[in-house]
Formats: structure tokens, sequence, C-alpha cells
């Protein structure tokens, strides 16, 4: 049972249909670069919206994000993006997920001392991009006002996403996956997207790939969350059946002690 207590539906090939599609464009007032837009003078109906901020650009399935101005930065519009930094002799390290909404924290190549992090599209997806240079018109106090909510903004997602890994990285496998799950949704939530039934726009090995579990644990914890009753799921769709059983999980309430 979902938490109001509402029967949640299964995953029938007739509510299939009704999926949301995978990330869906969210609306400007939703998204976390509104604030940044606002404090350089541009409303959600403001004309030179549209001027100054990239809107709707594209980027393919796999294909890197970068920025296009030195000192800019950029939201996901629809779809998803994923960051990671490279290991010696191995996979890269997924760091964070990016989803509709966010703002992601690109470092520029002729930053110093800025980790080595690739921004990758995990489908087909849109960014907007704020490039500050073209913002005008600042008094002295005001963009200095600016450039530190940019900066704090710009990186807010990364660093969360970074606190979520260290704090997954200590617990037992299901409560990582089920700490991963309520996280998705809770992120969905916060852009105004369906939040109880989605599509995950990442593939099994890289949930694996960023909780620090073997892709075979992971499997089995979909199933073995499925069969509990906690969540329904096929392929990449999720109904969050049972949210106070799995926040109990990722507690640490139903931790799971066989090896990644």
């Amino acid at each position: 049972m979902s938490d109001s207590g509402n029967a949640t539906p299964l995953l029938t090939p007739a509510n299939r249909r009704r999926f949301p599609p995978y990330c869906p464009p969210v609306e400007c007032s939703a998204c976390a670069l509104l604030a940044l837009c606002r404090m350089a003078g541009l409303g959600v109906d403001d004309a030179r919206l549209a001027e100054v901020v990239g809107r709707k650009r594209p980027v393919a399935r796999g294909a890197e994000v970068r920025r296009r101005e030195r000192r800019s930065v950029i939201a996901v519009r629809s779809g998803a993006l994923k960051s990671e930094m490279p290991r010696p002799g191995g996979e890269a390290q997924i760091v964070a997920f990016h989803l509709p909404g966010e703002l992601v924290a690109l470092a520029g190549a002729d930053e110093q001392g800025a980790p080595e992090v690739r921004t990758l599209a995990l489908m087909p997806s849109e960014v907007c991009e704020l490039p500050v240079s073209e913002l005008l018109g600042f008094a002295p106090e005001d963009a200095a006002r600016f450039h530190l909510r940019l900066a704090q903004d710009a990186t807010a997602a990364l660093l969360a996403a970074q606190r979520t890994l260290a704090w997954t990285r200590g617990e037992g496998a299901e409560a990582r996956l089920a700490g991963f799950l309520l996280d998705i949704a809770a992120r969905f939530a916060s852009r105004e997207l369906p939040a109880q039934a989605f599509r995950l726009p990442m593939p099994r090995r890289d949930i694996a790939n960023f909780l620090g579990l073997a892709e075979e644990t992971v499997c089995r914890l979909f199933r073995r969350f499925h069969g509990r009753g906690w969540i329904a799921v096929s392929g990449k769709r999720v109904v969050l059946r049972d949210p106070a059983k799995l926040r109990a999980v990722a507690a640490g309430a139903a931790a799971d002690a066989s090896p990644a």
C-alpha cells in the first residue's frame, strides 16, 4: 500500500501505456535555473529569456555535454545526464545523475584544480545554458550577489550527489537501492514530475556503478523488492507501492547482509 492508503496500480499492459515518458521536459517555473534567471532580470514570460538562455539545446544519447560559454551554468530541460570520473585501469565512476530541472556543475577545461568529470547524456536530452557573459547591466553589488548565487547553485547538485554516494557506500545493499529509489522519486516530485510511478533513465549497470554494487546484485534486489510488494517493476518502469517500507529499509531497518 502507498502512504496515502490508496491502492497503487500494478504494471499491467493497460497501465504501461499511461506511464509518463522518460524524464519529460520541465516548465521554467519548476527549473532550478529560474532563480538565476530572475536575478539576471529575466522572467518566465520575458522575451529576452529565449534570447539570453540557450533553450532546448539537443544532446544526443551518449554525447558529452559541454558549455558553449566559458562562464555559464547548465540545467537539464528534458532527458537525463550522468557525471563520471575516470578510474585508473577500470570503468569510470559515476558520481551523479542529473534529472529535468536540475543544475549541472561543469568544470571548464582551463579551471585549475577542477576534478576531471565528464557529463554524458543517458538518452536524447535537452539542456538550457545561461551564459553569464551576456548578462549586462548589473550594478557591482548585484553582480557580486549573482556570481555568488551562480557558484552556489551550480555546485549544489554535484555536492549533494557526492554526499549521497558517501552515505550509500556505508549502508547495506538493500538500504542503498531503497535510498536511491526514494531519492529519484523525491527529485522528480520537487520538479512537479510524476514521483510514485516513473521510468528510470539509467540502466541497471549504471545504478550498480553509482551504488558501488555488482550489476547482478542490483538486478536481484529489484526482483526481491518486487516480490515483497515494496515496488512493482517491469524493465525501467517502477511503481513505489510501499514508500514507508522503503524508507525503513533505507534507514537500515532491514539491511541486506549478502555480499555485493
